[in-house]
C-alpha cells in the first residue's frame, strides 16, 4: 500500500481489491471496503465499475478511509465513498443494490484520476 499524495498531478491508475460493499445509513453514503493492489486512491478520483461488453460505470470517490478490522492483527481495511445516487427509480434499483450486483468479493475494480475520464 502507498501513502495517499498530496498533488493530483503524482496519482496514477490503481487496481483495488473489493472486500464488501456497504452502506452508512445517517450519513448518506455507500462505501466499497477492501485493498488497494497497486498504484495510489485519493478522494476526487474515479471509480470504474464494468457492466458488461465494454461498458462501465464510473463513480466519483469523494473520500478514503481505514476501516479497522482487527487491530490486534494489524490488518486494516481502506474504505472508497463513492457518490452514488441511492434513490430507487421506478422500474430499477437503488444505486446500492445496482453496485453490490455488480461489485462481487473478491473482484477488482479500476480506479482513475478524474481528469482520465
Amino acid at each position: 500500500m502507498r501513502i495517499l499524495p498530496d498533488h493530483p498531478r503524482e496519482t496514477m491508475p490503481a487496481r483495488f481489491r473489493i472486500r464488501r460493499v456497504f452502506r452508512v445509513h445517517g450519513k448518506g453514503g455507500v462505501v466499497i471496503g477492501g485493498d488497494i493492489e497497486s498504484g495510489i486512491v485519493r478522494k476526487g478520483m474515479t471509480a470504474r465499475i464494468w457492466i458488461d461488453g465494454g461498458l462501465y460505470w464510473s463513480i466519483p470517490i469523494t473520500s478514503v478511509d481505514f476501516l479497522d478490522v482487527d487491530r490486534a492483527a494489524g490488518i486494516a481495511e481502506v474504505a472508497l465513498w463513492l457518490d452514488v445516487d441511492d434513490e430507487v427509480d421506478e422500474g430499477h434499483g437503488s444505486g446500492f443494490e445496482d453496485l453490490t450486483a455488480l461489485c462481487r468479493e473478491g473482484d477488482a475494480i479500476d480506479i482513475e484520476d478524474a481528469a482520465a475520464e
